[in-house]
């Protein structure tokens, strides 16, 4: 996906990378169902192949707690302490290289298997995908230095272990999964569910240990449960149903230890969370013959207490007109951290 310039909630059209791809389908009506192959050779642009973000700010190195720093916020990625004064923040800016998925021969595609059955109405999927983390892992290059705490030569201090590279890396990944879908007629409802397991995920640790691996691996589940239906509000809309969706998303990580400082991914990473827990609400409704098509939808990360509140209404004006007004509100204790 770009979100060098999109944002959540934005149509995925908008925001999806075309990427040539191969699938292939062969289906089996004794056992009522579909197997599936997916092929991407990796012959699109290297960057296409993974997420897009805006530029990033540069890093710089604090020698004396071992942090990362946003050079111009001057903000502590992952330290638990508040960053010491700018002044110590002396070393040139590191070097910041990308290593997209194309350095050896099978690095390049990925691969895909997925079956796709249905039991009286139950609606199943069952997935294997090996592929690459989407997302960066960085890895540090170190060398030894002189810090400058002032203009002082007398205080300068030699063979200062600094951070020369930072090689964002994005790691060859393993992925078990499956979905499902059923209809209940009696309340008019659609559950639905996904998961994946992943063996060996990487992240990167908060630990600094100069001249030390900063990447660990840890064994992760997701999984995602939802409803979707069409239900009446009568004091909102009389003669109209509204179609109510909701989402609860939740990430483990089987083998946590707290110890491991494990990071976020993001432009301000937070320590992650054994579980992290991710709740939606979407409401669409329809009013004067499909002319006024208003959206919400609720976002709250159930962990930090922030929230996200994404509305629209698409407004149909004759044969030709279309307008869409819009609102993005955000609120919650730490604006760094999640939804923020």
């Amino acid at each position: 996906l770009d979100y060098s310039w999109q944002f959540l909630g934005v149509c995925w059209e908008d925001q999806r990378i075309p990427l040539s791809a191969l699938r292939a389908t062969y289906s089996l009506p004794e056992l009522s169902g579909v197997a599936e192959l997916v092929f991407i050779p990796g012959w699109d642009h290297r960057e296409n192949r993974v997420n897009k973000y805006a530029p990033a700010s540069p890093i710089q190195f604090d020698p004396v707690g071992w942090r990362l720093f946003d050079q111009r916020h001057k903000m502590s990625h992952w330290a638990p302490n508040d960053p010491p004064p700018p002044s110590v923040i002396t070393f040139p800016t590191a070097t910041v290289t990308y290593h997209y998925p194309d350095s050896g021969p099978d690095d390049d595609y990925q691969l895909g298997f997925r079956w796709m059955g249905d039991y009286r109405g139950f609606s199943y999927t069952l997935a294997y995908f090996y592929s690459f983390s989407y997302d960066p892992v960085a890895k540090y290059q170190w060398g030894l230095g002189t810090f400058a705490p002032t203009s002082d030569p007398a205080t300068w201090i030699p063979d200062v272990p600094v951070i020369t590279n930072v090689d964002l890396v994005f790691p060859r990944t393993h992925m078990v999964g499956g979905s499902f879908n059923w209809y209940s007629q009696t309340l008019n409802t659609v559950f639905r569910g996904e998961w994946g397991y992943w063996t060996n995920w990487r992240w990167n640790s908060g630990n600094v240990t100069p001249f030390w691996d900063t990447v660990v691996r840890k064994k992760v589940f997701k999984y995602m449960l939802g409803t979707d239906g069409n239900y009446f509000i009568r004091w909102l809309n009389p003669t109209r149903t509204f179609f109510i969706s909701t989402q609860i998303f939740q990430t483990i990580i089987l083998d946590y230890e707290d110890g491991d400082g494990i990071l976020e991914i993001g432009s301000w990473p937070a320590k992650a969370r054994q579980v992290e827990t991710m709740l939606t609400l979407l409401i669409q409704g329809n009013y004067r013959n499909d002319n006024v098509t208003p959206e919400v939808l609720f976002s709250y990360d159930a962990d930090d207490g922030c929230w996200w509140i994404h509305g629209k209404c698409k407004l149909t004006i004759g044969d030709h007109w279309r307008l869409t007004p819009g609102i993005q509100l955000f609120g919650g204790h730490d604006k760094y951290q999640s939804l923020g």
